[in-house]
């Protein structure tokens, strides 16, 4: 064999190879409470794709979802890359997410704690929830409403909803 022959046919063997493919892009979408708990869709926009998705109920903060093909078209014979888009969920600061639980911290005045009362509390999902300050109650109680937090897509299971007392002294 002759080596020229040899490097022609490698070089040739490379020029069929896979072609070169486009970057992918990375967006952001922000999500609140309400659309955690029942899915949503969401247009979104970069410039040169517009592309509704949907996002499912329970969607971890963090999470990405890549749109195949929809990624920017720098090299015109590439392939296209693909666009992921990043979910972020806006979480109210006296809250709190942890995997499908969701944590409230809630203010209840001493006598409340000492005496025992009802409060309402809202629910993400717009519902007033009863919750029963049992007599005695100290600062940090954790008091759990059972099946309330976010639900899970994937396992249809539904986490639960943890109220956590912070006892304050009223003016």
């Amino acid at each position: 064999f002759d080596f020229e022959d040899i490097l022609r046919h490698v070089r040739n063997f490379q020029d069929r190879g896979p072609r070169q493919k486009n970057p992918d892009a990375i967006t952001d979408v922000h999500i609140n409470l309400e659309q955690l708990f029942t899915g949503t869709d969401m247009l979104v926009d970069v410039g040169y794709a517009r592309e509704v998705i949907y996002v499912n109920p329970g969607t971890r903060n963090g999470t990405k979802l890549r749109i195949k093909g929809k990624g920017p078209r720098r090299y015109k014979d590439a392939l296209p890359g693909d666009l992921i888009v990043r979910v972020n969920v806006d979480i109210p600061e006296n809250m709190a997410i942890d995997g499908n639980n969701l944590y409230a911290r809630i203010d209840v005045n001493a006598l409340e704690a000492i005496v025992g009362s009802d409060i309402t509390l809202d629910h993400p999902l717009g519902k007033e929830l009863k919750v029963t300050i049992p007599k005695g109650t100290q600062g940090g109680t954790k008091l759990r409403l059972k099946g309330l937090g976010i639900p899970d897509s994937n396992t249809r299971t539904t986490g639960d909803y943890f109220v956590i007392v912070n006892i304050f002294i009223p003016d």
